[in-house]
């Protein structure tokens, strides 16, 4: 079998290395399915640094060039769309890309000898809030979670005592938080009660995105009720995301796998049959989440009328 993991860590911590040199960087290290061991032939190699201080554009682009890759694309700068749409033909789509800070994220995706990376970079004092929003005050963010499960699943470069300090803080995934988390997931959702509706259709495009938000909601639940932070708002790779967690519905993975080989009404039974059993590990678990309901929110349906109502018929008064 090939080792898909092996040389892209080694690709990744030459890259993170090469943004270690910036005297800024105050930690640096791989994340991803590289991190995790599961890379397969798709995957790029994601490396994460974190700053002391907001790095100039020229400081990240000389840590890309010392990385071995280059730029070719500034999206914060004018025209930014033509020349990308220049580069993607000149380098079939192997494009260098450096985007300004938004969403409290410096980005840049580039290549290294053809292999894709992804840079994601975060102000030191922006992690340490996302993980007392997380672990102190219980306030989650899809932000502050995939932050927090890369920290925690991540293979150190460089400044390995701050990022050992932050997985001791992480560690600690209070029962509070996966409340918080729960509680979130199982707000009422209008949207699930035409679900039916659209099985009996067969209206499979509208159908399958209900689905999918259901398959998603029940992965969130779990991660949470495993006390385990989310790492991909997607998710992906979902059979070793929920692998070895202990509160899960039997054969969870396969059950979700299979749902798309069912006919609609099938596959409509079976998922919420899923969550129906992710339910009661919630309430088997004695957290303070509305189970009950939840219940009776995810198990409404749309009315339906199979005649018309007494007295609506012609010639009626």
């Amino acid at each position: 079998m090939t080792d898909h993991v092996s040389w892209r860590r080694r690709l990744g911590e030459t890259v993170a290395t090469a943004y270690a040199d910036d005297p800024a960087a105050a930690a640096t290290m791989l994340g991803g399915s590289v991190a995790r061991g599961w890379a397969d032939r798709f995957s790029d190699v994601e490396v994460f640094v974190f700053w002391l201080e907001e790095p100039a554009v020229a400081r990240r682009i000389a840590a890309v060039e010392r990385s071995g890759g280059s730029i070719d694309v500034d999206w914060a700068g004018p025209g930014s769309g033509s020349r990308w749409r220049a580069a993607l033909g000149a380098t079939g789509g192997r494009v260098g890309e450096i985007w300004p800070f938004e969403d409290d994220e410096w980005s840049e995706h580039f290549y290294v000898d053809g292999v894709p990376v992804g840079m994601s970079g975060f102000h030191v004092e922006t992690v340490e809030r996302w993980i007392v929003d997380l672990v102190d005050d219980h306030r989650p963010s899809d932000d502050a979670q995939i932050v927090a499960a890369a920290i925690v699943a991540g293979v150190d470069v460089t400044g390995g005592e701050r990022l050992a300090s932050w997985r001791t803080h992480l560690g600690g995934f209070p029962r509070g938080l996966a409340e918080a988390l729960l509680r979130a997931e199982l707000e009422v959702d209008e949207a699930w009660w035409s679900i039916d509706m659209l099985a009996t259709r067969d209206d499979r495009p509208a159908f399958d995105a209900l689905v999918v938000a259901m398959v998603q909601r029940i992965i969130r639940c779990l991660l949470a009720l495993n006390r385990r932070y989310l790492p991909d708002p997607r998710p992906k790779w979902t059979g070793r995301l929920l692998d070895g967690v202990e509160s899960a519905p039997d054969d969870v993975t396969g059950r979700l796998a299979g749902l798309w080989r069912l006919p609609a009404p099938g596959a409509a039974a079976a998922v919420q049959g899923l969550f129906e059993e992710t339910l009661d590990l919630v309430e088997a678990a004695g957290l303070d989440v509305d189970v009950a309901g939840a219940r009776r929110w995810f198990r409404h349906r749309r009315a339906v009328w199979d005649a018309p109502p007494e007295g609506s018929g012609p010639g009626t008064a």
